[in-house]
């Protein structure tokens, strides 16, 4: 997988929860877990899907003619698969995706078996796409509504045993749940595959047409 910093994880990771990532640099008292930042009335909302458009329109800017409306109709598109052999495709393609190790010049794409595979991924990409995006929203939403019974159930603690349970502070004092980062990361590592390998398609397409 490529190499993401934490920084970018966790700023993602706010904008998958639906929440502005200027909350990072907001002043705090002390640690405050995700849920609890989610839950508060002065949260600054986002809709993720229009913050990660301008990232979703440039990786997949080979299948649609630039346009807001054209981008649009391919995303609307992208929502729907064909039944269960649909899904079943899709499902293997993201299995693949995710396991490969695409170097950022895309050198292993270059091989036959890799450009045949990269070619079948090619019609299916916004769907790839958007199935990433999607399914890291779902979880984390889940994932938050959990954390939220697990909190709220949490016994409260005092005296020699609060030490051993209490949260170590955080520089901007959001502590992330596990789950949530590596979510975040799966989604960022499996985009910058796709994106690596829509950009050699789309490379082998000029060269073909010159």
């Amino acid at each position: 997988m490529p190499v993401i910093t934490e920084a970018h994880i966790e700023k993602v990771a706010l904008v998958l929860s639906a929440i502005d990532p200027s909350v990072l640099s907001e002043p705090t008292t002390g640690p405050r877990t995700l849920y609890q930042v989610n839950q508060s009335p002065s949260v600054v909302r986002v809709d993720s899907g229009d913050k990660l458009r301008c990232d979703h329109q440039y990786l997949l800017a080979p299948l649609f003619d630039g346009t807001d409306a054209s981008f649009d109709r391919l995303w609307a598109k992208a929502k729907r698969v064909g039944g269960a052999s649909g899904t079943s495709v899709l499902l293997d393609l993201v299995k693949r995706l995710r396991d490969w190790e695409i170097d950022e010049e895309g050198e292993c794409l270059k091989r036959s078996k890799q450009k045949q595979v990269a070619a079948e991924m090619f019609p299916y990409a916004s769907r790839l796409q958007y199935y990433f995006f999607h399914s890291a929203v779902q979880r984390i939403d889940r994932e938050l509504k959990v954390r939220r019974l697990a909190e709220e159930e949490r016994p409260l603690l005092g005296g020699l045993l609060k030490r051993f349970f209490e949260t170590p502070a955080v520089e901007h004092g959001i502590e992330f749940p596990e789950l949530v980062l590596e979510e975040t990361e799966l989604y960022l590592a499996s985009s910058i595959n796709l994106c690596r390998v829509m950009r050699s398609i789309a490379h082998r397409i000029r060269r073909a047409a010159s």
